[in-house]
């Protein structure tokens, strides 16, 4: 029968954050009956996100409703319809059932038919995932003749998925419903109810945990603990995480790919056979991304935070010579992205992922925090200049002095600066900004918070022959263009179309201590730094601010600088130069400075190079040749598609016909194929 609440129970009721909706979606149930008849709740999110925390929470709500609540875990008996049967009955009759299968399933169905119709009946099935093989069974044999009043709770690491959604009976009872992890709100909240009320070291914790509810809970003990820290014990609970999720990881293979994928920010089977240098079968890939803690993302796939840094941390510790490998490799592969794409397209996206691997901790903590999307940067239009203006004085009445202080999140160390309450709006005061919008529509930038609210100004001017003798009479910039020889002034003198470079005038924020404000402006200022320009500014004379610049590649400007921000310091100009081979040198430079030596073509292969002798030992026709050449760019059917100006269903005939002709028969075997064959060519 159904077990009895104790004060214990009661109390750890208590420590619940996060979870009010789907409380309150279950106490309405047990008050009102179904809703919208939907009596399969399928729950479901990565392991140590508290799936089996809220089913705890269930049935005591349950029990205080005077509700059966039946919770069957699968790990609590053998996998077979028989035994899953004998659970069942002994928690609804108080006896094992001792019956053969078929007498026992009708004495199981009879029973809780009987029971539904008077009082409310739940079935709980935890760690669903385990009943490997039974899915198919219960569902047919068990859920199909329960009342339809009888609620159905599914909890497992994956949705419900295949034969459960393909049938519309089936699917119009499933109600999916995703166990997310905690906001800062909450996880702060859950510290507060632990007794840690230091608003940095809940910073700090929530930051490590990411918000994930057995990684939280696991720090808050140690902080418990008396006498010792998290700096003694935070590996422990970051390698209890990273056991938990391998659990799913059945074969050494299968880890293998987990350990290289862990790496990268994001990856797919093309760049997963570059790192390893060998053919990646498609079978065993699929089989990764199906894992819980493996997630789709914009450029493909990625492994989950916590198990990421985990696992990069025990490949470190275990094999630090691999370990550092495999960072070069991904660091010259997004190098040749760059250089390679920046021709042809906006390579922003992997200038990010390029300087993560440079193994800077300023660069690569605000890096991190700019891929905590919370904002959006547009542009500045007529109607929306007079709340600009209102922005820049509304700053300019509220100075506040600026202490930005992080972790970064692979070394543990912190980062941080300082700026005074004066020096925090340097970069704002005396700025005009209808003037800027009305010398070149795409100088401003307003970034707004999901509300619509402005939280951040930027002021990036192109340089061309439209806007240079405005520029001048800027007191920022002026000295630094009056410093140049007319050769270099009459580089900048280009088309509108095509800038010479941009100046960035201004980057504030409400809040300029605020390291989500710092990321999203750390993600506008990288769409500049490799266009084939030059992208120059100059930063409030503060050590710290400085030296993150430099050590983002920007090289001081010699023998010039200003003095308006305060009249008397001499602030100096940074500049990153792309033009012609420039983008070359700085990305050798920038990984010179992470100890990181560069051959041109220790990336991806080059889709300028001239390709055709390659694919036409194959006799692959031109359009052929363009979809190999961004198959091997990493490019997915719907890039290539848009790309060419196909279909992708057009996309899947041609690389069809390319796999056939190649001798391949994935997407993996082409371009390590292609690999082979541009090697020995070189």
């Amino acid at each position: 029968m159904l077990k009895k609440i104790n004060t214990f129970d009661e109390r750890e009721y208590q420590f619940i954050v996060g979870r009010d909706h789907e409380i309150s979606m279950f106490s309405e149930y047990l008050d009102n009956g179904i809703i919208h008849g939907k009596n399969i709740w399928n729950l479901y999110g990565t392991g140590g996100v508290g799936k089996t925390t809220l089913m705890q929470v269930f049935r005591l709500l349950a029990s205080q409703k005077d509700a059966l609540y039946i919770l069957l875990d699968s790990r609590d008996f053998n996998r077979t319809g028989h035994d899953l049967l004998k659970a069942l009955y002994r928690q609804v009759k108080g006896t094992s059932g001792e019956f053969d299968l078929e007498p026992l399933l009708e004495a199981s169905v009879t029973a809780l038919q009987e029971l539904s119709a008077y009082q409310k009946v739940v079935l709980a099935f935890d760690t669903f995932e385990e009943l490997t093989g039974l899915e198919s069974w219960l569902r047919e044999h068990v859920l199909k003749w329960l009342p339809e009043d009888v609620l159905v709770l599914i909890a497992g690491r994956l949705p419900l998925k295949g034969s459960w959604l393909l049938s519309p009976s089936w699917r119009e009872r499933i109600l999916p419903i995703p166990i997310e992890h905690l906001n800062r709100k909450d996880s702060f909240d859950y510290l507060r109810r632990c007794g840690i009320n230091l608003e940095e070291q809940m910073e700090h914790m929530w930051y490590q945990s990411k918000g994930h509810p057995l990684a939280i809970s696991l720090m808050a003990a140690t902080q418990w603990t008396n006498g010792k820290s998290v700096r003694i014990f935070g590996l422990n609970w970051f390698y209890d995480i990273a056991a938990l999720w391998l659990k799913e990881v059945p074969s050494k293979e299968m880890r293998k790919l987990v350990e290289v994928a862990s790496v990268l920010q994001h990856f797919n089977q093309e760049m997963l056979a570059y790192l390893l240098n060998e053919e990646i079968d498609t079978d065993l890939f699929d089989a990764v991304t199906r894992l819980s803690f493996v997630q789709r993302s914009e450029k493909g796939w990625k492994i989950h935070d916590l198990m990421r840094e985990a696992t990069c941390r025990l490949l470190k510790e275990r094999t630090p010579g691999y370990y550092q490998h495999l960072i070069e490799q991904c660091a010259f592969y997004y190098a040749n992205a760059i250089l390679e794409k920046s021709r042809k397209a906006n390579v922003s996206w992997e200038v990010m992922e390029f300087l993560y691997f440079l193994e800077d901790g300023l660069v690569r903590t605000v890096k991190y925090l700019a891929d905590n999307k919370k904002y959006y940067w547009e542009p500045l239009t007529d109607f929306t200049v007079s709340e600009a203006q209102a922005y820049v004085e509304a700053r300019m009445r509220s100075k506040n002095k600026v202490a930005f202080k992080h972790n970064d999140p692979e070394s543990g160390t912190e980062v941080q600066f300082a700026l005074t309450a004066e020096e925090s709006t340097y970069l704002i005061k005396d700025v005009d900004i209808r003037a800027f919008h009305e010398l070149d529509s795409r100088c401003v930038h307003l970034l707004r918070s999901d509300e619509g609210e402005i939280v951040g100004i930027a002021i990036i001017v192109p340089l061309h022959e439209g806007t240079l003798l405005s520029l001048e009479e800027d007191p920022v910039l002026r000295p630094f263009l009056y410093n140049l020889s007319s050769s270099e002034r009459k580089r900048l003198e280009t088309l509108p179309d095509r800038p010479a470079g941009w100046f960035m005038r201004t980057l504030d924020f409400c809040d300029p201590g605020d390291p989500s404000y710092i990321g999203e402006g750390f993600r506008l200022e990288s769409s500049y730094l490799c266009t084939g320009g030059i992208f120059i500014l100059s930063p409030p004379p503060t050590e710290a601010v400085i030296q993150g610049f430099i050590n983002w590649g920007f090289e001081i400007v010699p023998g010039v600088t200003q003095c308006h921000y305060d009249s008397k310091t001499p602030a100096p100009y940074l500049i990153v130069d792309t033009r012609e081979n420039g983008l070359e040198q700085y990305l050798s430079r920038l990984l010179h400075q992470a100890g990181m030596e560069w051959r041109r073509h220790e990336g991806i292969p080059s889709a300028e190079k001239p390709q055709g002798p390659l694919w036409s030992s194959w006799n692959l026709t031109q359009r052929e040749q363009e979809v190999a050449d961004l198959v091997v760019e990493g490019c997915s059917n719907a890039e290539i598609g848009n790309r060419l100006f196909i279909s992708e269903m057009t996309v899947k005939k041609h690389l069809s016909c390319i796999l056939n002709k190649v001798g391949v028969k994935n997407r993996g075997q082409l371009i390590g194929t292609f690999m082979k064959q541009n090697l020995n060519k070189n």
